[in-house]
This record gives structure tokens, sequence and C-alpha cells, in this order.
């Protein structure tokens, strides 16, 4: 297995205590500031049940398996009402705030059936 390290010095995001961190390049949950896959942000490796505050993110690319759904909040700490992606349909939003009007601060991922 080989891991890349990305050392990064600062980054623009809003809140949910967002410092500079190293990232773990893995296969699973890719999130971006801007729209479209733009301005990477942060790289998950999910635990299944668990919430991730990310920062502000305005797209994902949610990857394997594509099983289950993706809970995002508009709020730290997976709070307020979340949007329900299917992963099996819905693995990469390239537009949070056209298609949601709103941006997401954190996720839960349920491997469940939809």
């Amino acid at each position: 297995m080989i891991v890349l390290l990305i050392a990064r010095g600062s980054k623009d995001c809003d809140s949910c205590d967002c410092e500079p961190f190293d990232i773990e390049i893995t296969n699973n949950f890719t999130f971006f500031q801007n729209t479209y896959y733009n301005n990477l942000i942060k790289i998950v490796k999910v635990v299944p049940y668990r919430c991730y505050d990310i920062g502000k993110f305005n797209s994902a690319i949610f990857s394997d398996p594509l099983i289950g759904k993706t809970l995002m909040f508009p709020e730290c700490s997976c709070s307020g009402k979340p949007v329900v992606r299917n992963m099996k349909t819905q693995y990469a939003p390239g537009d949070n705030p056209s298609e949601y009007g709103k941006s997401f601060f954190s996720v839960i991922y349920i491997p469940d059936t939809i």
C-alpha cells in the first residue's frame, strides 16, 4: 500500500475547528471547498455510523463501497436537518449551493441499503 501525505500550511475554510493538517490519500470520501471538485480540503477514510466534521464543503466524491447512504449535515457535529445521498446513484455531489441552496459541514456514512 502506498500512502501519500500532503502537508498543508493553512486552509481557508469556515470553522468546525479548521486547522493545518496532513492528509492520508485513501480510496474513500473526498471533500472540496468549491463546487465541481475544486480546492481539496480533506480526504477521509470513513467508518460507518461515525460523524465526521469536515469544515464547509460544496462538493464531494463518496467512493467504494457504493451501497447504503451518506447523510450531509448543514452544521458541525452532524447537527441540523441532513440531506440523504443514495450511494449507488448520488455518490458525487458537485454543486451543493445550487442543488440544495447551502453548503455542508459534516457527514455520516450508513452502509445499510436504502
